[in-house]
């Protein structure tokens, strides 16, 4: 039976794409990494990240490091991010039909707990943040084995190919929503247990699951 809904938090809970732009161009020249706008990015929307930074020139090895500048920068921009429409509702409405929320996210726990302090900070019982861009499945498996979760009795909810892939490692179920970061067409690509077009019909999935 269901019970435990674990979460990513940028671009499935929250709109984020914007700030990570702007900041990013802010910190091209020292990050030494190209600028980005939405065309550019639309051109790169269907490639895993292993890809895109084929495509940037941008080793993959450089991405923890730079990965981690952001979120530092990100810690003072919090207050700028914003739920995605109709999450908080849906989220709430989870809540009070007895689901254990949590969030995995390779945002950190601070930056997740600042916003959250003005936007229902009762909501999530444990956030979590995974070390590193692709260690993910790591940390899934780390709390499944820390709450004694069995497999069937979680599901993560993301919006990333590589949120596929990490659930594959973990052999959980997921949720892939159609709203964040990647494309639908490259979720379809990793094969995911569900598809959510909206908030709403990621609600209608969990119901149908218990």
């Amino acid at each position: 039976m269901l019970k435990h809904l674990i979460f990513d938090f940028d671009g499935t809970v929250v709109d984020s794409a914007d700030l990570y732009i702007n900041l990013c161009n802010e910190m091209a020249d020292e990050l030494k990494v190209p600028r980005v706008n939405i065309e550019s990015l639309k051109e790169l929307a269907n490639l895993t990240i292993r890809e895109r930074c084929k495509k940037l020139n941008i080793p993959l090895y450089r991405l923890p490091f730079l990965s981690a500048i952001v979120q530092e920068k990100i810690a003072d921009h919090i207050h700028e991010l914003k739920w995605v429409k109709g999450m908080e509702e849906e989220i709430i409405k989870l809540k009070s039909m007895g689901y254990d929320l949590k969030i995995i996210s390779s945002n950190t726990v601070k930056n997740i707990l600042s916003f959250f302090e003005n936007n229902n900070p009762n909501l999530f019982k444990d956030i979590y943040s995974s070390k590193g861009i692709f260690n993910k499945h790591r940390s899934i498996k780390a709390l499944l084995k820390k709450y004694k979760i069995k497999r069937d009795e979680a599901i993560y909810i993301g919006d990333e190919y590589r949120d596929i892939k990490a659930c594959k490692k973990a052999k959980i179920r997921i949720i892939a929503v159609t709203w964040g970061y990647d494309p639908k067409e490259l979720l379809i690509k990793g094969e995911p247990d569900f598809i959510a077009d909206t908030p709403s019909e990621m609600t209608d999935i969990i119901r149908s699951i218990t």
